[in-house]
């Protein structure tokens, strides 16, 4: 591991931020696109929150490997 300097880390933070910040928006645009998803592919209600979990659960396994790597 090497040593971070505070400038280097506050930009890592500063991205952090930006990236679960622009996590928040997207989910509020999957929240409001389900009415349309959900008549597109003919889905149940059960349907619909298979695809909204893995839809939001899919960027965690993303980003929490690259929090424990940038510390």
């Amino acid at each position: 591991m090497s040593s971070s300097t505070p400038q280097n880390s506050k930009l890592i933070l500063a991205a952090m931020i930006f990236a679960v910040a622009m996590m928040f928006i997207d989910q509020t645009i999957v929240a409001i696109a389900v009415p349309s998803i959900q008549e597109d592919l003919s889905l149940t209600s059960t349907g619909v929150q298979w695809i909204i979990n893995g839809y939001l659960l899919a960027p965690l396994f993303l980003i929490v490997p690259l929090m424990v790597s940038a510390v």
